[in-house]
C-alpha cells in the first residue's frame, strides 16, 4: 500500500511524497526545498528515499534535488 504525505514547501507549495509501506521505500516529487523531506525522514528513519519525480524544471520543483 502507497500512504501519500503534503509536505509544506515555501508559502504557497507541497513536496509530495509517496511511502510504500510494505517495503518502507519513499519517493519525493518536485522537491524544491530539501529542509521538509529531510526533517519527513529524520522523524521517520525506518523509511529510505530511493528516488525524485520531477515534473519540470522550475526552481520550486527542483530547487532540493541536489542536496537530497
Amino acid at each position: 500500500m502507497i500512504q501519500i504525505h503534503a509536505l509544506p514547501a515555501f508559502n504557497d507549495n507541497y513536496i509530495w511524497l509517496l511511502q510504500d509501506l510494505s517495503s518502507q521505500q519513499c519517493v519525493v516529487v518536485d522537491p524544491g526545498d530539501a529542509a521538509p523531506v529531510l526533517e519527513w525522514l529524520a522523524q521517520n528513519p525506518h523509511c529510505r528515499l530511493t528516488d525524485i519525480l520531477i515534473t519540470h524544471h522550475h526552481n520550486d520543483h527542483v530547487g532540493g534535488v541536489v542536496e537530497l
